[in-house]
């Protein structure tokens, strides 16, 4: 998954003129990451596996937000409880990492701190607004 997450472009596209080349690779990625919900979707791998994806989210949502959205759908479908403690576990690596970085000091207004949040709160907003249907997977963290 870190091909499809890579933040740096190949060398041989950055002339304007090589969208198409872009666009293919994208479309490649995309379905490289499609790929991989199938296969947290059918219970084939474990979903905690998920948990850097369900973490890049919010940074690459233009790209591919509506897949790992679709992806955390059908993860929540699966199971409730199994999902919401993926989605935790990518909150505390993203934590972890934000920790390691700024050796073990948290300043709550920096950019990543926000980032955090947001991921946490868009997290809460999938979890539903039915109590009842999550109450299990609350009342199991």
């Amino acid at each position: 998954m870190t091909t499809v997450f890579a933040d740096e472009e190949p060398q041989q596209f950055h002339e304007d003129d090589d969208e198409e080349a872009k666009t293919e690779v994208l479309i490649e990625k995309r379905r490289v990451l499609a790929s991989f919900g199938k296969l947290i979707a059918f219970d084939i791998i474990e979903m905690r596996l998920a948990a850097p994806i369900f973490a890049q989210y919010v940074k690459s949502y233009q790209e591919y937000g509506d897949i790992v959205k679709q992806m955390m759908s059908k993860a929540r479908e699966l199971n409730r409880t199994k999902c919401m403690r993926t989605q935790l576990l990518s909150l505390e690596q993203l934590f972890e990492e934000l920790r390691d970085q700024n050796e073990g000091r948290i300043d709550r207004s920096s950019e990543e701190w926000t980032k955090i949040k947001d991921l946490a709160h868009r997290f809460a907003l999938m979890a539903g607004v039915d109590n009842y249907k999550s109450r299990q997977a609350v009342v199991t963290f």
